[in-house]
């Protein structure tokens, strides 16, 4: 399996490469964060374009070890988006199941216009988002920053191995990055 490490300022600037294609095609008056993923990217996009309605969906197809659900689930909420331009935001699809479904979701709750944006589309995506920072050619396991822990629970897991800074090693050397001396002082957060 092939890893993509994203670091921190990365994300800023592809959530404010998002903003701008966005800033010339639409103008939404609510963003809807999908949690987990999407809350660090819908939250910089929202300061980006001056959209102070901000709220959250809860919707998991995979689930912390890379525990994947038969469909995606949608926890939700009365969210007050009828009548409004709303943008739906994520990190990535992956399968493009999940955002396909929750657009689906709210599209019965007549928003005035709907439209989606994620950092990062996969190849098999069923689901492509009315905009997106980078499209990839082949399939890679995205890293976020605010995944590392879950990506290091699923390594063990895969890999055996308990030591959480034998995983971190593992995890930079899978990236070819420099995140094992960033996380080093909080790998004990992983001891159980």
């Amino acid at each position: 399996m092939k890893y993509k490490y994203i670091p921190w300022l990365e994300v800023i600037e592809f959530s404010l490469k998002l903003s701008e294609t966005i800033r010339r095609a639409y103008k939404p008056e609510v963003i809807i964060a999908v949690s987990r993923g999407g809350l660090v990217p819908a939250r910089i996009i929202s300061d980006a374009l001056g959209v102070e309605e901000l709220y959250c969906i809860r919707a998991k197809h995979w689930g912390i070890g890379g525990k994947k659900y038969k469909e995606p689930v949608i926890i939700e909420d009365n969210l007050p988006i009828s009548g409004y331009k709303v943008l739906v935001v994520d990190d990535v699809v992956d399968t493009g199941l999940t955002l396909k479904k929750i657009v689906e979701h709210l599209s019965s709750r007549n928003a005035r216009e709907l439209r989606t944006a994620v950092l990062h589309v996969k190849p098999k995506s069923v689901y492509v988002p009315d905009f997106y920072v980078e499209k990839l050619d082949e399939w890679l396991w995205i890293i976020y920053p605010w995944t590392i822990f879950e990506v290091l629970k699923t390594l063990g897991m895969e890999s055996g191995i308990r030591d959480p800074k034998k995983l971190l090693g593992k995890l930079n050397k899978l990236t070819s990055s420099s995140i094992e001396e960033f996380y080093s002082k909080y790998i004990h957060l992983l001891e159980v």
